[in-house]
């Protein structure tokens, strides 16, 4: 079975955060996982995606300019999800 684990940036602020992790058999059961789904209620929120490699659970607003890595996944577990934009802020 599949595992996901939380990505927590590397920040001072954050150092003494632990990541989540859990098991998953679904896409679907990925992005309900309570530490994953917050990140709908984000205010520049548009979409989850993947990484180009598709070992990276993003989260990403709608003109590409903001991205967020939300989880290492097991690759190809999360093809399903458009690749991110990553497109230069203007």
């Amino acid at each position: 079975m599949p595992r996901a684990r939380q990505h927590i940036p590397d920040m001072v602020e954050l150092k003494d955060v632990k990541p989540q992790m859990a098991q998953y058999s679904s896409l679907q059961q990925l992005l309900e996982l309570p530490w994953v789904a917050q990140w709908k209620n984000q205010k520049k929120f548009h979409r989850f995606c993947r990484s180009d490699r598709g070992d990276l659970l993003m989260v990403e607003n709608e003109d590409g300019t903001w991205w967020w890595t939300v989880a290492i996944v097991m690759a190809k577990t999360i093809n399903e999800l458009p690749i991110v934009q990553c497109k230069d802020a203007q």
